[in-house]
């Protein structure tokens, strides 16, 4: 089975010149479509952007910027909505696809029932990129769950699985060198969500799709580069990103521990309060854990098989 038409769609906000890599790294290969996505960028992206003639591309200049969340959600729409591809490629500016990724991914045989595909996302050197990791329920089985507490790491495919592993079904995956069908997005998945503006929206995303009965196929041989910053630079100054990445990911293991959320809750919270240790704003830290558990509770989860 040819694997026929990939739209690849990048969001992009104040990164040009990783931008430019992750867009001509793309257009040297046989894709059909590239979907950007700026995310209201106050550097020379817009008018870079404005001056690029590949017919392939796709530019969409954001009145706000929406977070990668709504990044996602915007280019993956424009994807479905307006070309005639089979398969939507995801991926940040920080990206770019190893030589010759599309033509691999077009050679793959892949089954009915899957409906995602995920690369491995090394860094530029070809280390793994830990950060970018598919992962496995720990909730699926007791078996995982117990590991999921007492083995460090057994909820991620292993290094040598990650390094050696073809057509390996995982539960959720980041959104760096992810492919997922444009019917299933039409049909039963939806968008990515865009109220969750940065962090876990990918892993919420792909899990949804496993949790409607499609596999996420997971490939060694498709290698994906992902240049990534370091996160943290002053706890204190990273107070806002906490919010969001407690709340989104209250709501990831609502999604995937059901029943057993409640003690996956009380693990999580124990954490965050002990992590308020690296923090001189306590009372701002303390309110964060708050708002952030509030909002996660209320959000929806998306019915599943």
């Amino acid at each position: 089975m040819t694997n026929d038409k990939v739209a690849a769609v990048i969001v992009t906000y104040n990164r040009l010149e990783k931008l430019k890599l992750a867009i001509s790294s793309v257009l040297a290969q046989s894709i059909d479509y590239v979907v950007v996505v700026n995310n209201k960028s106050t550097d020379d992206t817009k008018d870079w952007l404005s001056e690029q003639t590949d017919p392939r591309l796709m530019i969409l200049n954001m009145e706000e910027n929406s977070g990668g969340a709504g990044g996602f959600y915007h280019g993956t729409k424009h994807a479905t909505e307006n070309t005639d591809a089979d398969w939507v490629l995801i991926y940040d500016d920080d990206a770019y696809p190893s030589e010759g990724l599309i033509d691999k991914f077009r050679a793959i045989q892949i089954t009915e029932e899957t409906g995602a595909v995920s690369c491995r996302v090394v860094t530029p050197d070809g280390k793994i990129a830990d950060f970018n990791r598919p992962g496995l329920n720990p909730f699926k089985s007791l078996s995982r769950f117990l590991k999921y507490f007492f083995v460090k790491d057994s909820h991620y495919l292993s290094y040598d699985q990650l390094e050696n592993s073809n057509d390996e079904t995982v539960d959720y995956s980041s959104f760096v060198g992810f492919f997922v069908k444009t019917k299933i997005v039409r049909e039963e998945l939806g968008l990515p969500r865009k109220e969750l503006f940065i962090y876990c929206d990918d892993w919420l995303y792909t899990l949804e799709l496993t949790n409607l009965g499609y596999r996420n196929a997971y490939h060694s041989d498709l290698v994906f580069y992902h240049d990534s910053a370091t996160f943290v630079d002053s706890y204190d100054d990273q107070i806002w990103k906490k919010y969001y990445a407690y709340r989104n990911s209250l709501h990831f293991y609502k999604t995937a521990a059901g029943l057993l959320f409640p003690l996956v809750f009380l693990a999580k919270l124990t954490s965050w309060i002990l992590h308020s240790r690296h923090y001189k704003k306590k009372k701002e830290y303390f309110g964060t854990i708050i708002r952030a558990c509030k909002d996660g509770f209320a959000l929806k989860t998306k019915a599943t098989v």
